[in-house]
This record gives C-alpha cells, structure tokens and sequence, in this order.
C-alpha cells in the first residue's frame, strides 16, 4: 500500500461465520463428504527440501479466508474508482482431520505475487508483478475474485490443494462480533495510538468502534503496519473462537439468523452440507496460538509501495513441517 494518511483494514477468519452457521444443518443432515473438487492446486505436488524429498500428506482440508475491504455488498462496486475491492486479509485456514488440529497460516497482503489481471469486460491482459491484495480487484467482488485469490495463495505454497474458499466484506464484521455478545482483548502492548482506551495491562470488551479501532486501523506512514498488524488480528480470532461458541451453545437460533443476514456481505463455495462437516470436526479440533503461523519472509520499501518477499528456504521448512511427509 501507498504510503499516506491513515486508512481503515480489517480483518476475520469467514471460517468463523461457517462454524455459527453450521450447527442448525447438522441437525438435520448427516456427515457429508468435503469439496470434492479441489478448486487449486495439486495434490500429489511433491517438495525437496535440503536434500530429502517430501510428499504431501492429503489428510489436511485447507480453506483461503478473505477479508475484502468493501463495505458494499459482494458484487457490487464502490463509488470511488469502481473498485470491487481488495483482499486485505488472507488467511489459510487448515484442518488436520488425523491430528484434530486447526492450523491458520496469515499471509501478509503486500506479498509479492504474479496478477492475473483481466479488463473491465473480464477479458485476460496479462500478468504482472504486484501485491496479493490486488487480485481479488481483477475480478467480479464474487466467485472469480475468490478463485484468483486462492489459487495465488495455493502458487505461494507449493501448489498445495485449496478446498475452498469463504470471502466476508467490512458489513459482516460488526454484526458477527456483536452477534456473540462482543469479545473481551487484553491488552499486551500499548494500542493507544488505535483508542486511548487500548492501555497496556487493560482489559477490554470490543464492540462496535472499540472493534473497529483494535483491528482495523493502522498508520501507512509506519514503514510495515500491515505486517506489524498480523499478531493483533491473530489475538483476535483465538478470542473470537472462544466467545462464537459460547454464544451459539447458550443460543441455539443464533446461527440461522447470522446465515440470513449476512448472505448478501460474504462470498463462499462451501454448501451447507459441507459447512456442517466442517463445524463438528472443527469443534473438536485443537486451536491455540501455537498453531497459528505467519508466511515467512521480508517486508520493504518497493518504488512505490511496500512489499513483502518470501523467504524461500524458511517456507519451504515450514511447508515439510505442516503439510509433507517424508519419502521413505
């Protein structure tokens, strides 16, 4: 992002909305089998690292969470440069169904990728060099835009399969966080630049702008805020987590109104069989801090704006350890 004056971005994992939805369907339906087809990637893409080969380990189901930095419905465009948005956060959302575990791996928006970019009719023009949160701009604010932004992301890994793939935009986020009565953040440094209220030491209840200030603002004159911004965000969903399944179990309607509501203000592939599959295995799984991840690599000043570059070596050690097996 262009250096300037301070600008809002935001944040949460849409898995999150998939798991209040689910519960009312499984009510109903029985396990059912998810994503059949896998919308990138390849599942037998090996890796070599230092010398030892690895093969995928396929027991792994891997979502892109998008947050689009939009307040407008999905499809449709702002009134300031007809933009349908930008991914502003990108998360890898990873569900290891042997191990019960919930892996989220972020994906600061500034990495360096090549765009596919398409012209206002749709049509191809090309690639070139730019930020990740650009490619959900090349293309419809619904399907197309989460499909490039996935496969970029499934490029980034190794060409690891994605799933699927759940996109929320600005709207979603006040109602879902005061949907589950707000949620109570410790402050472990000092955030008073966001609200004077963000004291180091404090405890606070988020809701509304105390929200929007907590995850959302940062200062583009800061060299690396977006980057910087990732370890708040990350607090935030594990106390998000916590709190949505308080509130659903105390308040078993909850979900059918939240999936009503906000049908319009997010974009997914995941069916409703497929989220209820997704929500019993999630509810079981471990989910701490430590299985939170942040892609590995440098953040920079390009020409222009700022970059962020992969560490190869760094991810691909990363890579061996959460998604590869060894060849015998």
């Amino acid at each position: 992002m262009k250096k300037g004056k301070k600008r809002w971005v935001f944040v949460l994992p849409a898995f999150l909305v998939c798991a209040l939805g689910a519960l009312f369907f499984y009510w109903k339906m029985g396990e059912a089998n998810l994503c059949s087809e896998v919308i990138a990637g390849d599942a037998q893409k090996s890796l070599t690292y230092r010398g030892r080969n690895y093969e995928y380990d396929d027991r792994y189901i891997n979502i892109v969470c998008m947050g689009i930095d939009k307040e407008e419905q999905m499809a449709v465009r702002n009134d300031v440069g007809n933009s349908i948005g930008q991914a502003d956060a990108i998360f890898l959302l990873s569900i290891d169904l042997k191990k019960k575990d919930i892996r989220v791996i972020a994906i600061p928006r500034d990495t360096m990728v090549p765009l596919q970019m398409f012209d206002a009719e749709g049509r191809y023009t090309g690639s070139r060099q730019g930020q990740l949160t650009l490619q959900y701009a090349f293309g419809d604010g619904q399907e197309k835009s989460a499909k490039l932004t996935s496969s970029q992301v499934s490029y980034l890994l190794n060409e690891i399969p994605i799933h699927a793939y759940a996109a929320i935009n600005v709207h979603s986020l006040w109602m879902l966080n005061d949907a589950v009565g707000g949620v109570d953040m410790y402050m472990d440094e000092d955030y008073t630049a966001c609200n004077p209220a963000f004291v180091k030491g404090e405890s606070v209840h988020l809701t509304g702008n105390l929200l929007e200030n907590y995850i959302r603002e940062r200062d583009t004159e800061v060299a690396g805020s977006a980057f910087t911004r990732i370890d708040r965000l990350k607090k935030y969903m594990l106390a998000f987590f916590e709190q949505a399944k308080i509130a659903v179990k105390e308040d078993m309607m909850l979900p059918i109104q939240l999936m009503d509501e906000l049908s319009k203000d997010m974009e997914t592939d995941l069916t409703a069989e497929e989220v209820t599959y997704l929500v019993t295995k999630a509810m079981s799984c471990n989910f701490s801090e430590e299985s939170m991840y942040t892609l590995p690599g440098e953040q920079v000043m390009g020409e222009r704006y700022e970059e962020y570059h992969i560490d190869e070596d760094a991810l691909a050690a990363m890579l061996a350890e959460l998604f590869y097996k060894a060849e015998p």
